[in-house]
């Protein structure tokens, strides 16, 4: 039976110790058992140098074996894997917002590519999707623009407001619509989490695989489905009726959740809730399916942190600070708290958290969190039907 490599037990990486005792072995056997094997020898020095090249493939071994498992493969690896079953990653996508108003003067064009940017982030920036023909009157024109730079950027009404690099004859700007916000790339922790639920899906009507198609609908960010199997109605205090199910969206149009939620459902099965869209089934038959959108809790915070004032970004800095703690609290789905520590652990580089690349953050000597005002120092409650988002105008940061 195998002692190291591929065994009962899964790889087992033959250490460099081994690998050095293996070589000395070797050679007293067949060279000369009078060898002098002083680590301070020069044939020793020559087998540790050798030894540590073997044991560098041992660990690439150990890296390819691992790669052909969901479970332990990482990054690339992982994209392969789940392609077997056909589970992608969600790549980076880039927030849109439709319909932002652009007023020029007259005879004045506005070329595609112009550069605006959230009030008070000079680093969150669109650009114009299409020109502006010149008018001879001017005035002001819709245009749809696409942030430079991808990722789960919000865009609030009326926050897309500064003019970034001015062109002559632009006067202003605003959006009168919120953006479509875009997303970051998958973890290889979500990628596994989506893989399973979309293999448990295959073939089956449980909430589970309600959910994973619910959750590849388009613009839906997360969902959560609850059923009641039993012939009693108000099943734990939710109101479902009997043998019906419930499911709770963030985000998504009205229309495509009920058509997923029709197509996935078994036959016979009610649905529950406040939103009720009709949908035709192949016959031509028109059947009304109930969900509810998730109840939307606005997250607050105000840090004040201490820097070192020559490392630190006094003027985009704080501006970081914001988007690192928007960035976690919007990656939540229903139900998922928000963690006091994680909040902070968002801005200061901490064993086990990767750098938030937020140079010159010393410590955090304040922090206060909260759904509609900052007002405490403990995790903030989501229930199962709630979800949590963040703006960075929500957030007050202060330099010390």
């Amino acid at each position: 039976m195998a002692v190291y490599g591929v065994t009962p037990d899964g790889f087992v990486i033959k250490p460099l110790s081994v690998i050095l005792s293996e070589i000395n072995d070797q050679q007293l056997l067949e060279v000369d058992p009078g060898l002098d094997q002083d680590p301070r020898s020069p044939l020793q020095q020559i087998n540790q140098t050798h030894g540590e090249r073997l044991a560098n493939v041992w660990e690439a071994l150990q890296a390819a074996y691992g790669a052909a498992y969901p479970d332990s493969a990482n990054d690339a690896s992982l994209d392969n894997v789940s392609s077997i079953t056909g589970t992608v990653r969600d790549k980076n996508t880039k927030t849109t917002v439709a319909g932002v108003l652009v007023t020029m003067a007259p005879n004045d064009p506005l070329p595609a590519g112009s550069v605006a940017n959230l009030t008070s982030q000079p680093n969150a920036r669109f650009v114009s999707d299409v020109e502006v023909p010149g008018n001879p009157a001017g005035g002001t024109f819709a245009v749809d623009f696409t942030a430079e730079s991808a990722g789960a950027t919000v865009v609030i009404v009326g926050q897309l407001a500064e003019i970034a690099e001015p062109v002559p004859g632009w006067l202003s700007v605003s959006n009168p619509a919120a953006g479509v916000t875009g997303t970051a790339t998958e973890s290889d922790s979500e990628l596994r989490e989506k893989r399973v639920d979309e293999l448990e899906a295959q073939g089956s009507t449980n909430v589970n695989s309600i959910r994973a198609d619910l959750r590849k609908v388009d613009a839906v960010v997360d969902a959560a489905v609850f059923e009641n199997d039993t012939d009693t109605p108000n099943f734990y205090g939710r109101g479902l009726t009997p043998h019906s199910v419930f499911a709770v969206l963030r985000g998504g149009a009205a229309a495509d959740i009920a058509q997923a939620l029709f197509d996935t459902k078994a036959a016979g099965i009610a649905t529950n809730g406040t939103e009720v869209e009709a949908v035709l089934d192949s016959q031509g038959v028109s059947h009304d399916i109930r969900f509810d959108f998730g109840t939307e809790l606005i997250f607050h915070a105000d840090i004040t942190v201490v820097t070192d004032p020559l490392v630190f970004d006094g003027v985009d800095g704080p501006d970081a600070i914001k988007d690192v703690i928007s960035a976690y609290v919007n990656a939540g789905g229903m139900g998922d708290d928000v963690i006091y520590d994680t909040v902070k652990s968002a801005v200061l580089p901490v064993p086990g958290i990767d750098d938030c690349g937020i140079p010159g953050v010393k410590k955090i000597s304040a922090l206060l969190i909260g759904f509609g005002a900052p007002s405490g120092t403990v995790d903030l409650p989501v229930a199962d039907t709630e979800f949590a988002s963040s703006d960075v105008a929500n957030i007050a940061v202060t330099v010390t």
